[in-house]
């Protein structure tokens, strides 16, 4: 007897669609994709008929589809999990152009497997970011450095990307329009005009230069920007949409992911250090 089907489908403007699928059991009947197509197997294995050609995969491979491709899976044992990404055609073409690789009909890699568990891990993090309401900026950035990843370590051809330099000065640009606008959605067009380099680009100079991306960078300034607030005996709520978070749900997220604890227990413990310094 096979578990019930449980489907997660979500789509972001821009980005493409994301699904998180457990206990599928039904074969597929020929695909056909209109851009690049990834599917990670967390678990069980299963049959592809990927463009004719039969492959049995299983736990751990990450499979690629291609625009113009069709495949078809079938002897699903009932139990297997999987995620996919459907990539938006124009967020794909973009990213390739800022890259520097020309590609003809949408095809960019030879593989439909790539079996590299150092991609594969960027791939669930990318998978798993995308459910937490990300900002423009955020998901921006992170499909920038992941599918970028992904084109230059199995492109066609070597990607005609430049050699990274000294880019200090664009950096700094970028740093201070963030420091000003923390609060703000700013786009990373917005950010590459500043710093006169295309996205793709200004992500790995920023990332090289500061040890982190433009996004996660913006981010620790609304955390430390929210962090003051609440010392001022703001409420949780206030201190998020102050800062600059959606709601209190991504504020919340957001911080525990930085400082390993929620918010809640920071307002504790400024109540505590108040006390403790009181007594001492």
């Amino acid at each position: 007897m096979t578990s019930e089907l449980k489907l997660r489908v979500w789509r972001l403007e821009g980005i493409g669609e994301f699904l998180q699928v457990s206990n599928f059991a039904h074969p597929t009947s020929r695909a056909f994709h209109q851009s690049l197509a990834l599917c990670f197997v967390d678990q069980g294995a299963f049959n592809v008929r990927h463009c004719g050609v039969r492959y049995s995969v299983g736990k751990g491979a990450l499979l690629v589809a291609q625009s113009g491709e069709i495949t078809s899976c079938e002897d699903f044992d009932g139990k297997s999990k999987h995620r996919e990404f459907h990539c938006a055609p124009e967020a794909l073409e973009k990213i390739a152009e800022e890259i520097g690789d020309r590609f003809t009909g949408g095809r960019i890699f030879q593989s439909p497997f790539i079996c590299d568990e150092s991609l594969c891990r960027p791939f669930l993090r990318f998978h798993a970011e995308m459910v937490s309401k990300p900002t423009a900026i955020e998901s921006s950035s992170l499909l920038r450095e992941f599918v970028g990843e992904m084109i230059l370590r199995y492109g066609n051809r070597p990607a005609t990307t430049f050699k990274l330099g000294n880019e200090r000065g664009a950096v700094k640009r970028v740093k201070d329009c963030l420091k000003s606008r923390y609060a703000e959605n700013v786009t990373m067009e917005e950010l590459a005009r500043i710093a006169n380099l295309s996205p793709f680009h200004l992500i790995r100079v920023f990332r090289k230069e500061v040890g982190l991306p433009p996004h996660a960078y913006q981010t620790r300034l609304r955390l430390n920007h929210a962090k003051a607030l609440l010392a001022q005996a703001a409420t949780i709520g206030e201190a998020a949409l102050h800062a600059g978070f959606c709601d209190q749900s991504h504020f919340t997220n957001h911080f525990r992911k930085v400082f390993g604890y929620p918010p809640g227990a920071h307002l504790k413990g400024l109540g505590s250090g108040s006390k403790y310094f009181q007594d001492s």
